[in-house]
């Protein structure tokens, strides 16, 4: 069974959908799929930082932590969110499908073409960690040195500070773009 899907053509046959063990109704839908319909610069705000932070999980970490607590807290499917629409298992499949066709078969192009949104932007960011990672020893280097170098005399606050912060600013960076993509 093949359906055309615009100028392509998508293998029906492999498709299967399993049935979730609740009603779909039942589980929250996954957060990244909602449209925050951000009216202000607050909510596009919060939005881009729950996105980019997971802050979404945070209620279902606290269930998991608090079973080692307490064995009648048990975290089950109900607290679980639904399938992201881009990982359903009939998208992810009428994707490849057309994909392979539109690249002529090409099975290493396919596949390129399909993973390419998610490791350029995780290749991104490990540029700006791994370049953070190569920048903290030398800054941390620079502050031991003017450390050793003060007298007693002056401000030691006022010739350490730029290397402080600079070492705050790229742990926050290193910290910031590892973790979105660290699971890939």
């Amino acid at each position: 069974a093949v359906k055309r899907i615009g100028h392509t053509m998508c293998r029906r046959s492999t498709m299967k959908v399993v049935e979730d063990e609740i009603s779909p109704e039942l589980r929250r839908p996954w957060p990244e799929d909602e449209d925050p319909g951000a009216s202000s610069l607050a909510a596009a705000l919060s939005s881009f930082y729950n996105r980019w932070t997971y802050s979404y999980m945070n209620e279902i970490f606290a269930k998991g932590a608090l079973q080692k607590k307490d064995r009648t807290v048990q975290l089950t499917q109900d607290d679980l969110f639904m399938t992201p629409e881009l990982n359903e298992a009939t998208r992810l499949n009428e994707r490849f499908w057309v994909c392979y066709e539109e690249t002529n078969r090409n099975f290493a192009r396919t596949l390129w073409l399909l993973s390419k949104p998610t490791f350029i932007p995780a290749g991104v960011c490990q540029l700006f960690s791994l370049t953070a990672q190569l920048i903290i020893p030398l800054l941390v280097r620079k502050l031991l040195q003017a450390a050793e170098k003060f007298s007693g005399v002056g401000n030691i606050i006022d010739d350490t500070k730029y290397y402080v912060l600079g070492i705050f600013l790229l742990s926050m960076t290193n910290a910031l773009c590892t973790h979105r993509y660290q699971l890939l």
